[in-house]
């Protein structure tokens, strides 16, 4: 899908090391450090916390350069009424230079 000049798309195997490297420069902008192994192993393992769920997660490019992520997944909401499921946003990220532009 196309956004002015943003190409938004499906994850791809090939996407994993770029996305997991810009997210991690995003959370240390904000003094935070990543863990690939622990909170952040989601951005290493898309397949298992994404794809295998039923959730999905896209990659956004600006002229062939990954810029940005999001994502979602499933979640129970069983106790929260009639509405068995719903979802939950990850991963929305987009590089500093982008972020007043868009």
């Amino acid at each position: 899908m196309q956004y002015k000049d943003f190409w938004i798309r499906d994850w791809e195997a090939r996407d994993r090391i770029l996305a997991a490297q810009l997210i991690a420069q995003v959370l240390a902008e904000y003094g935070v450090c990543g863990e690939p192994e622990g909170a952040d192993r989601d951005v290493w393992e898309v397949e298992t916390y994404y794809q295998q769920v039923n959730g999905i997660f896209w990659v956004v490019e600006k002229a062939g350069q990954l810029v940005g992520t999001a994502g979602f997944y499933p979640i129970s909401r069983a106790q929260m009424g009639s509405n068995p499921t719903a979802v939950e946003f990850a991963r929305c990220i987009c590089c500093r230079q982008l972020v007043a532009r868009v």
